[in-house]
């Protein structure tokens, strides 16, 4: 079983240069509010694609260089979507015909407007694509 935080979440800050510090991790209240600020005006913002990206990177890392079998992709929520996508990637490009993929998308959704849609209410979902341009969350295809 292998675990990972996307790009700009938990303790990762994402891309580029200016992502990534040199230092170890900071705890305590003032690590806790470097990283608030940092995150607000200087770090790497994440979007439906960055997340399928870093999901694929995952399942190549394990294919490629620790050249697992049998591989099983599992998201669950959000994170359906980034394993759709890395598994739609991997099996479409994975060079090991051996490799078993098996996908698990645990409660999760088809896309995110019809989720808005149905929990809060129909007029969420152009609210959505307002608030979030670029995001492509349909997860079935």
């Amino acid at each position: 079983m292998y675990l990972f935080n996307y790009a700009g979440y938990g303790r990762s800050y994402g891309g580029g240069d200016l992502n990534n510090p040199t230092h170890e991790f900071s705890h305590g209240f003032l690590g806790s509010m470097k990283r608030c600020l940092f995150s607000a005006f200087l770090a790497f913002k994440p979007s439906s694609e960055s997340l399928k990206l870093d999901a694929l990177a995952v399942a190549r890392h394990l294919v490629d260089v620790v050249e697992v079998d049998e591989l099983i992709i599992h998201g669950e929520s959000i994170g359906g979507m980034a394993a759709a996508g890395a598994a739609r990637t991997l099996s479409a490009t994975t060079a090991k015909p051996k490799s078993t993929l098996l996908l698990i998308c645990d409660r999760t959704f088809s896309n995110l407007e019809g989720v808005a849609q149905r929990l809060v209410g129909r007029w969420t979902g152009n609210a959505i694509r307002l608030l979030a341009p670029g995001w492509s969350t349909d997860v079935a295809r």
